[in-house]
């Protein structure tokens, strides 16, 4: 073979080896844009359905907790500490029969509607959930407003829950603690990814890694808040 021929082929071969390569790069940019643009797409999901909805309504729902307690709960401890109904360990007076009238009154009409549009965007939208099960704190939350409901039925049908008797109104599973801790720490998470997506300075993510975030953000979050201002205890 003639060296012009040798050079020939040498360019023909360089050429193809050349589309290949492009071919191969143009195809994993491809499959790395719309794996991007799958998981801004879920983000976004995460975000408009799930934990965007349960963080605007846990701030509502605990200014207005707040409210409540500061004018009817006989608790005189600092607003981060302070509940409606004493426990065993509590000292302060319980709630007279007004108060009681005010706190069904809220239960029924403020407290509870917001407990369930939260209950259903859980139920709605748990395919959402960072990570691969559901959260303690959401688990525990679902279990508070069952027994939210069962008692308020219970109070709504029978005599015997007069607004004298207090005690009765106690909820047999309370309103879990680090709820605002997971809710607020995955609505910042998520928020900080979608922007970083937005922006381009992250190319993909990893839900994972995300759960990893969020859960190591709850206790420094928890000291940032309390340091700004009262972690309130919300208990509606």
């Amino acid at each position: 073979m003639k060296p012009s021929e040798w050079i020939a082929l040498a360019s023909i071969l360089a050429g193809l080896v050349g589309a290949v390569v492009s071919l191969a790069w143009q195809t994993w940019a491809k499959r790395r844009d719309d794996k991007r643009a799958g998981q801004l797409e879920r983000l976004n999901r995460q975000l408009s359905e799930l934990y965007g909805p349960l963080y605007a309504l846990y701030e509502a729902g605990e200014r207005n907790w707040m409210l409540f307690v500061v004018h009817f709960s006989h608790d005189t401890r600092p607003l981060a500490e302070r509940t409606f109904l004493p426990s065993g360990t509590d000292t302060f007076p319980p709630p007279d029969a007004d108060c009681m009238a005010e706190y069904r009154r809220r239960m029924e009409q403020l407290f509870m509607p917001t407990n369930t549009a939260m209950e259903s965007a859980l139920a709605q939208h748990a395919d959402l959930l960072v990570g691969k099960r559901m959260p303690d704190e959401f688990s525990d939350f679902l279990a508070h407003v069952a027994a939210a409901k069962l008692l308020m039925h219970r109070w709504q049908k029978d005599p015997a829950f007069n607004l004298d008797l207090w005690q009765q109104y106690r909820m047999e599973y309370p309103h879990p603690q680090w709820l605002k801790h997971r809710i607020r720490a995955s609505f910042e998470v998520l928020k900080s990814a979608q922007q970083q997506l937005l922006t381009g300075t992250l190319d993909l993510i990893d839900e994972e890694e995300l759960e990893e975030q969020i859960t190591a953000q709850m206790p420094g979050l928890d000291k940032q808040w309390h340091q700004a201002g009262p972690a309130y205890a919300t208990r509606f």
